[in-house]
């Protein structure tokens, strides 16, 4: 059931002063600020589960992969397995950087760079070819960093508006004037600008912007959308769910990963010899 954008707020709220009293209790860094950025790791995940964006990607016959009217994308991983968890595991790596997501290129040299490491050389069988779906909604960063420093960035602190919720709009509303589901945007920005301003508790309030403010991602997640297009050439992309691939290009990193199956199912692993369950050995 799809929860109004009142609700959503609600849950991330309430998980991020979760985290933030969870993982205070032996910090004696008191800057609540670099307090909460501690935290970011944990938060990424639990905002794409929230969301739904975490379904597995589409998997598709090579010629329906042809057919499919968006331009190829690449990611290039250190290891087979990396690849893998990604297609077929419920518990997969999110991705987390500067800006958080999975990171693919239309640039496949660029792609490349990104399988190499000190042990081992640039080698394309750790690269895998994929499309995004064209329903999948695509932000820019510039974008989303102009409407956070308008939604968030006035409120710091004390929690007093410098700007009026009538100032503020106008300008969200010229950074997502090109996008095709601007209602939405808009009703979406209102509801967190309203959010904020009702926090009653200066620290609560605080803890929700630093959490989202220098998040694009997370704050891209909230507005809807897909990915994000952090480069002209790489896109940092939230929902999984999104990806489209060619039938052997899954294959390919199936028939060659040491934990799942062809079908993609999770193989199934003794312990020890002494332990006759079996469990599910992940990456």
């Amino acid at each position: 059931m799809k929860l109004t954008n009142q609700q959503y707020l609600e849950l991330l709220s309430d998980y991020f002063i979760y985290l933030y009293n969870k993982n205070s209790e032996l910090d004696l860094d008191t800057a609540l600020q670099r307090r909460v950025w501690k935290n970011r790791r944990e938060a990424f995940p639990y905002v794409v589960d929230l969301f739904g964006f975490n379904e597995f990607p589409k998997v598709v016959s090579d010629e329906d992969f042809k057919k499919l009217n968006t331009p190829k994308l690449y990611r290039g991983s250190k290891d087979v397995e990396h690849i893998a968890n990604m297609l077929c595991d419920f518990e997969y790596h999110h991705g987390t950087g500067i800006n958080d997501g999975l990171y693919v290129s239309n640039d496949i040299e660029n792609a490349l760079i990104y399988t190499s490491n000190e042990l081992k050389a640039i080698n394309s069988d750790r690269m895998i070819m994929l499309k995004l779906d064209p329903s999948a909604k695509i932000c820019k960063l510039s974008d989303i960093i102009a409407v956070s420093r308008h939604l968030l960035g006035y409120i710091i602190g004390v929690g007093k508006n410098v700007l009026k919720k009538e100032n503020v709009m106008p300008l969200v509303m010229e950074k997502f004037a090109g996008y095709n589901n601007l209602q939405e945007l808009m009703e979406k920005a209102e509801a967190l600008f309203d959010f904020v301003s009702n926090i009653k508790s200066n620290q609560e309030r605080e803890i929700f912007i630093y959490s989202l403010k220098d998040e694009h991602s997370k704050l891209s997640i909230y507005f809807g959308f897909d990915a994000m297009q952090v480069t002209s050439k790489n896109f940092a992309v939230f929902n999984r769910g999104k990806f489209v691939v060619p039938q052997s290009e899954f294959n390919r990193f199936v028939e060659n990963s040491k934990f799942y199956n062809k079908d993609g199912t999770i193989k199934r692993l003794n312990v020890t010899e002494q332990n006759s369950e079996e469990i599910l050995q992940k990456t």
